[in-house]
């Protein structure tokens, strides 16, 4: 299951650059095996936070979000393959990249409200990791040593 479509990634680029369907150098099924390979990243990334496969249904925003780090890492990586000499077009894809990490870190965090959070302590959107205090700022449990199970 990919987030993102090659359409999404094509629309990006003029089809006088870039076209998946004519394209030999880098064809669409190349792309479309990329938009895999990132989504089962993202996955990876983002599943102890939140449970993944996201479903569209349940989660719409967090759908949307991973759609667009699915996007911005695949178009980065179609800059990559095409325009290596060219410098201005490499900036470009780094400036995705960055953005894809700034939204997984987002997501990471749990402010992302349709998500299905796993974390205990995430129920806050912005919460940061570790932060395990309920809405009304009490912590979790304390627990001593001397403690027995």
């Amino acid at each position: 299951m990919s987030y993102a479509t090659l359409a999404q990634i094509s629309s990006a680029f003029p089809p006088e650059q870039w076209n998946p369907s004519t394209s030999t150098v880098l064809p669409g099924a190349t792309v479309t095996g990329w938009l895999s390979d990132e989504s089962s990243s993202l996955d990876g990334e983002i599943g102890t936070a939140v449970q993944t496969p996201i479903n569209a249904t349940t989660s719409p925003l967090l759908t949307a979000t991973a759609c667009r780090i699915v996007t911005f890492r695949t178009m980065a990586r179609v800059v990559d393959f095409l325009y290596s000499a060219d410098e201005t077009r490499l900036k470009q894809a780094e400036t995705w990249r960055k953005a894809a990490e700034r939204l997984v870190d987002g997501i990471q965090r749990g402010n992302v409200a349709d998500g299905e959070i796993l974390r205990a302590g995430h129920d806050q959107p912005g919460a940061p990791a570790g932060n395990f205090k309920d809405l009304n700022g009490h912590g979790g449990p304390h627990f001593t040593d001397d403690m027995r199970f």
